[in-house]
């Protein structure tokens, strides 16, 4: 016969592996500017520099806020506009990336996110180095 005392330690070790521990996040705001000019809708991405998961956050109007945890991250920014003629097949003008790609998938920026302070981070981003 079992004790019903395992049981319950068991049933203890079981649900703490469930639980989730994820860490502590802080609030990130900034703005995104393109050109001397507010960005007004695209996506900004914090990757964490030493691993872990990317925090996506939305840009509207120049502006952008997320949460994420403590540590440094790389930051990709992009957006995309309409260019070229209607396709007739989609019945909308096709859309491509005009953010370069050292803000992107190449980025050069960096921000530090501390848990004591103000994240708060401007970008400002030019069609030429």
């Amino acid at each position: 016969m079992r004790s019903p005392l395992w049981a319950v330690a068991l049933l203890s070790l079981l649900l703490a592996s469930c639980s989730s521990s994820k860490p502590k996040t802080y609030p990130v705001s900034g703005t995104v500017n393109w050109n001397n000019v507010p960005l007004a809708e695209g996506h900004i991405l914090l990757e964490p520099v030493e691993g872990g998961q990317p925090e996506p956050g939305t840009i509207k109007d120049g502006t952008f806020s997320c949460r994420v945890p403590a540590g440094k991250f790389k930051v990709q920014i992009r957006a995309s506009r309409e260019q070229g003629e209607v396709n007739p097949a989609m019945g909308a003008r096709p859309r491509v990336q005009f953010i370069p790609a050292r803000y992107n998938s190449n980025t050069i920026l960096e921000v530090e996110v501390v848990a004591e302070g103000e994240n708060h981070f401007p970008f400002d981003l030019k069609s030429t180095p």
